[in-house]
């Protein structure tokens, strides 16, 4: 119930004030959070500190089903302005490079419809500084698009990209519940497959699964910053450490810095 801004500044000894100096001073290569979202965005901006160039840091998800796709911001800023999503934009590029190994990805702007007038004045002015940007900008994606390959990057704001992703989880597990029920039927044919089947339909289980795939990256400050789910394991809390660590090592952040400095 604390203002998270007052919180993060007032209670310097709480868990993630301590963590987030720890990034600033260079005691640690990178801060991972479990807890409050909003903290650890706030610790991230106001203790790590912004990079020059980043106005608003984002929250870059990776959605692993089909074809992997970086979305950003997912839930840091509910609110944009067309410059903001240029810059998510430059971020969500270098983070697709680090972690899926695309020497160029391809960004989209997710909208209501393909053609470049769609959407609110947010959207057409950001998708004019977007083609006018040095980025392979592939113009505006819709929600179907996700992990189709279309684009590697789905740039919006933050309260369009969680309902986004969370939407597609959910569409995830009902589908998964259907097929597990499809499965039980009493069918002797069927049963004589599950052995071959159940094994696969664990895999397809396994990449929607937030545990799998650790957090969201914070990008736009000056350290590595990893949000875990809230309802993490120590699984996913793990992986969200594993996801921390290769973009540290990765050079994530000087990487956005080179392409904010770029842009």
């Amino acid at each position: 119930g604390d203002d998270v801004a007052s919180a993060i500044r007032d209670r310097r000894r709480s868990s993630i004030s301590v963590a987030a100096r720890m990034v600033a001073d260079g005691e640690a290569a990178g801060l991972v959070s479990a807890g409050s979202t909003g903290a650890a965005v706030a610790a991230g901006a106001i203790l790590v500190g912004r990079l020059p160039g980043a106005s608003r840091p984002a929250l870059a998800a990776i959605f692993p089903v089909g074809q992997p796709t970086v979305v950003l911001d997912i839930g840091a800023n509910l609110e944009v302005r067309p410059e903001n999503l240029l810059q998510f934009a430059v971020m969500g590029r270098v983070l697709a490079q680090v972690h899926l190994g695309l020497e160029d990805p391809a960004v989209g702007l997710l909208n209501v419809g393909e053609e470049p007038g769609k959407g609110r004045p947010v959207e057409k002015e950001a998708h004019a500084l977007l083609a006018a940007a040095p980025l392979r900008f592939v113009g505006n994606v819709e929600g179907r698009d996700l992990g189709r390959g279309k684009a590697d990057v789905f740039v919006t704001d933050g309260f369009t990209g969680n309902v986004l992703l969370k939407a597609a989880e959910g569409m995830a597990a009902a589908m998964g519940r259907l097929v597990l029920a499809a499965l039980s039927e009493d069918d002797p044919a069927l049963r004589a497959a599950l052995p071959a089947v159940l094994p696969r339909v664990a895999g397809i289980k396994e990449r929607f699964d937030p545990d799998a795939h650790g957090g969201a990256h914070l990008v736009g400050v000056k350290g590595t910053v990893v949000v875990a789910h809230g309802s993490a394991s120590a699984r996913g809390v793990a992986n969200a450490i594993r996801l921390a660590a290769a973009g540290a090592e990765g050079g994530l952040v000087s990487r956005i810095a080179a392409g904010l400095g770029d842009g």
